[in-house]
């Protein structure tokens, strides 16, 4: 492969890998891409797409799979919205760059033109990597060369076998015959190899000759009777996990193992599939299956009633369900159904009646079935609850749940765009949910009392767009960790959740919320939480006094819970021309002790009060050995707003330096601060001054400086403009320093400096934007976004 490569050539290069499923194209395509990362440092950027055929059914998933692409090359988030934009997105970003590019089990002409149509798309010296199982397909796009992975030789195969049988590339003498039967009748494969190896490790001769004679007591010597020896050996539960995962995670090749436990399964039970070799577990942790081995699983349910789908434990195929539901087929085998609906299915009218007589049904997950069923009759009115654990049943139609739906062991709750206005009237008793999603779902108006749900971990609103109110119950949640009100664009303020002790995940965006919540109203007795707030609402003016204050950061960085804490809003008039006020501040960690508290605001004037003050970037100021080291200094800036007319639609940082000339050639520079302004709309106009200000408490003790002579400021701004950062100086109009008393440091003083009041306006109707973000630190952002994306897995 590498000699396919050539990679001293500055062709651009498509080479094809062709095989069977499971004779490892796809680990061969790895080793080479990690290979070529580590020790080609020519290339630009790369990326590898892997599972192309299961993540691609659709042009809408191209253009996923072209976002993930160019955004994994580029090292940022690149929005693609369909598929004729990908291409052109692609052929602009990368036509000038040396890529190297893996494209993983690709089945269709389609998936290649998306992602790979043609090598003028790439720079010089660029390579593609496709792997495929049809050859044909590879010559079709007419690539440079085709590497066909072979089955493995007598040999390599002996060793393959050995590593997972005695955990070394040589056999053990006494089982060298035996271990020679197994490799024959594996022919090669090397998922054979491996689960049959790793279902003999450490079991007697005498075992070993029992699976022998075993194999050679089934008739069809085909793969699939060589995975269902491992099968065989399971515990019933144990099946039962090994059917779940086959017959119900086939789009999706990677899961977790808290999805799994969702389905009522047991951690340990996992640990032995993957031990035996029939789920995978990759370092980070993600499960998956092979393609063989999820049609071991299928054709085993298939086989328990080959004529009569209602009559199997498990339903996965959509004609399949169509066929039970349209003729009332359903008994009480069925176990679960998890059909995944593709946007190409037909539209059928079903039978809600046909549930009744699954009595012992356990998971039901319709994905994708939103606008693609249409029901003679609530399915919820006829389904048993007495076994159901998880329900997924995206666009319900009712505008509540039937009264007679008490489903006492329900774990998980997914009705994601339905016309829900009203869940349920009064309490309903639910001890076991843990999960609650009714994202999207338009009319629905408040929250249901949850005090029967004493389990619930997370709750997810997003999209809920008539959502005004959430219930108070919600506060009595112990166990609730997650909280996500994106997008519910009626909600005000938010519910009491000071009594919540074991919340990490709050997100509250695009909201109407338009102030920084009570800090009353925050759980207390956590410690790492990403608190993000951002909303926006059409209001009306009442007073002059401010709705936004400092103080409030102050008082939620008090007991030292965050490191970092910034609010700022922004006011249009009611036409969007004008901005008429905006105003933010920031309280920061600089050690486990002190903390920077930084604001700016539109109209800002540097106080009377401060004692040195100068036009233009630098102030003198004579500070001799005596000054006290513990004394805090307050530093101001005023500069024009035209400078900030081309402001970025998306976040703009404003870094403010301070330079300490400490005699005639010695300088010390400290960046201090930075300011995220909230982006305006296009166009309007600003007409006023805007001022940043920060108070660092014992700076000089902090810098290690003596004497200080004059101190002068350095600012300038970041913008994203056409997918690139952008730095430009700021002039700064006006600055100034003032000194302060460490008995002087509070809140009042912080809202003292920079009052961000209204400055007034004939507008009695104006628009705000506001923003607030509080959190622990970088890390614990990015750990919280994982274990969100971890939970909308589940």
């Amino acid at each position: 492969m590498m000699e396919l490569l050539d990679m001293e050539s500055d062709d651009v290069l498509f080479v094809g890998i062709h095989g069977m499923g499971g004779v490892g194209k796809t680990t061969l395509a790895e080793i080479i891409y990690d290979r070529v990362s580590n020790s080609y440092c020519r290339f630009e950027g790369s990326s590898f797409i892997s599972c192309i055929r299961e993540k691609s059914t659709t042009a809408r998933d191209q253009a996923f799979l072209q976002k993930e692409l160019i955004s994994t090359i580029m090292q940022e988030e690149i929005h693609v919205w369909d598929y004729h934009q990908g291409i052109r997105m692609i052929m602009k970003m990368l036509q000038n760059k040396r890529v190297f590019i893996v494209l993983d089990d690709v089945d269709s002409d389609e998936q290649l033109t998306a992602l790979a149509g043609d090598r003028k798309w790439f720079g010089p010296g660029s390579r593609v990597i496709i792997t495929c199982r049809d050859s044909h397909l590879l010559r079709t796009h007419e690539v440079n060369d085709i590497y066909k992975v072979e089955q493995l030789g007598i040999e390599k195969a002996l060793q393959l076998f050995s590593l997972s049988a005695f955990k070394k590339t040589h056999r053990t003498e006494n089982y060298m015959d035996l271990s020679k039967h197994f490799v024959k009748y594996a022919q090669g494969l090397p998922l054979a190899l491996k689960v049959l190896g790793s279902f003999l490790f450490g079991r007697t001769i005498d075992a070993w000759e029992s699976a022998r004679d075993q194999l050679e007591a089934i008739p069809n010597r085909k793969i699939m009777d060589v995975l269902q020896i491992s099968f065989d050996g399971l515990q019933e539960l144990q099946r039962e996990l090994f059917l779940d995962v086959a017959c119900f995670f086939g789009r999706q090749d990677i899961f977790s193992e808290i999805m799994l436990e969702r389905f009522d399964h047991y951690h340990i039970d996992m640990d032995v599939l993957v031990e035996k070799s029939l789920i995978s577990k990759s370092k980070y942790g993600w499960l998956s299956m092979h393609d063989l081995l999820k049609e071991l699983g299928k054709e085993i349910v298939r086989r328990e009633c080959p004529e009569e789908p209602g009559r199997r434990s498990r339903l996965f195929r959509v004609d399949d369900l169509y066929h039970v539901l349209k003729n009332d087929t359903g008994t009480d085998a069925a176990k679960a159904i998890v059909v995944d609906f593709c946007p190409k299915t037909k539209d059928q009218v079903l039978n809600a009646k046909a549930f009744s007589k699954m009595g012992k049904l356990r998971y039901l997950k319709f994905h994708g079935s939103r606008n693609n069923l249409k029901w003679r009759g609530n399915p919820l009115k006829y389904m048993p609850t007495n076994e159901l654990r998880y329900l997924e049943l995206p666009g319900y139609h009712s505008k509540s749940l039937p009264s007679s739906f008490q489903p006492e062991n329900l774990t998980v709750l997914r009705m994601r765009g339905s016309r829900i206005k009203q869940l349920w009237k009064g309490s309903m008793v639910l001890d076991n949910l843990k999960v609650f999603d009714l994202s999207h779902s338009k009319n629905l108006i408040e929250t249901p009392d949850l005090t029967g749900v004493p389990n619930l971990e997370r709750i997810y609103l997003k999209g809920c767009r008539s959502l005004c109110e959430v219930h108070p119950s919600i506060g009595s949640l112990k166990r609730l960790k997650a909280l996500e009100l994106e997008k519910c664009s009626s909600l005000e303020k938010l519910p009491d959740l000071s009594s919540l002790e074991r919340m990490t995940y709050l997100s509250a965006g695009r909201t109407a919320i338009t102030q920084m919540p009570s800090v009353n109203l925050r759980p207390k007795s956590i410690r790492h939480l990403w608190f993000f707030l951002q909303g926006r609402k059409l209001m009306r003016l009442k007073s002059r006094e401010p709705i936004y204050d400092i103080g409030s950061l102050v008082e939620y960085q008090k007991d030292g819970t965050y490191d970092h804490l910034e609010a700022a809003w922004i006011d249009f008039d009611s036409k969007g021309e004008n901005i008429l006020d905006m105003a933010g501040g920031v309280v920061s960690a600089i050690d486990d002790n002190l903390n920077m508290i930084s604001g700016w605001s539109l109209g800002f004037h540097i106080p009377e009060w401060v004692q040195y003050k100068s036009n233009g970037s630098s102030v003198k100021i004579d500070l001799d050995a005596h000054t006290n080291p513990e004394m805090g200094f307050a530093f101001f800036i005023v500069c024009d707003s035209d400078q900030f007319k081309s402001w970025s639609k998306y976040s703009t940082a404003v870094g403010l330096t301070i330079v300490f000339a400490t005699d005639e050639e010695y300088n010390v520079e400290y960046d201090c601060s930075h300011y995220r302004l909230i982006p305006t709309i296009w166009n309007v106009s600003l007409r006023k001054q805007i001022g940043f200000w920060v108070y660092i408490p014992v700076v000089l003790r902090f810098l290690d400086i003596r004497r200080v002579i004059k101190i002068s400021f350095k600012t300038g701004w970041r913008r994203y403009l056409a997918n690139s950062l952008v730095k430009e100086e700021v002039e700064v109009k006006e600055c100034g320093v003032h000194l302060v008393c460490p008995d002087d440091a509070n809140s009042k003083f912080y809202n003292s400096i920079a009052p961000l009041g209204r400055s007034g306006s004939s507008n009695s109707y104006f628009h705000r934007r506001f923003f607030a973000s509080i959190r622990k630190n970088e890390k614990d952002v990015m750990f919280f976004l994982r274990r969100k994306w971890d939970w909308d897995w589940d």
